[in-house]
C-alpha cells in the first residue's frame, strides 16, 4: 500500500490526530514570574504545567483537513 493511501485511509478511521503543542499529553510546560516580596522587586522565574491550550486537556485535536 502507498504512503497517501495509507494516510487517507487513517484519516478516515480516525478524525482526530495528536496535539503538536503538547504532543498527546494534554500538558505544557509554562513560565510564570515569582515575586520576592512587595519591598524586594527581584524574583525569579518559575516553571509550571498547566492544561494545554491549544487541546484544553484532551490530548487531541481534530484533523484539518486541508493538511492532506
Amino acid at each position: 500500500m502507498g504512503k497517501v493511501k495509507a494516510m487517507l485511509m487513517d484519516a478516515e478511521e480516525n478524525p482526530f490526530i495528536a496535539c503538536p503543542e503538547c504532543k498527546g499529553s494534554g500538558v505544557e510546560t509554562a513560565e510564570r514570574d515569582v515575586p520576592m516580596s512587595f519591598s524586594n522587586p527581584y524574583g525569579y522565574v518559575e516553571d509550571y504545567e498547566r492544561e494545554c491550550v491549544n487541546c484544553k486537556g484532551a490530548g487531541e485535536i481534530e484533523r484539518d483537513w486541508e493538511d492532506i
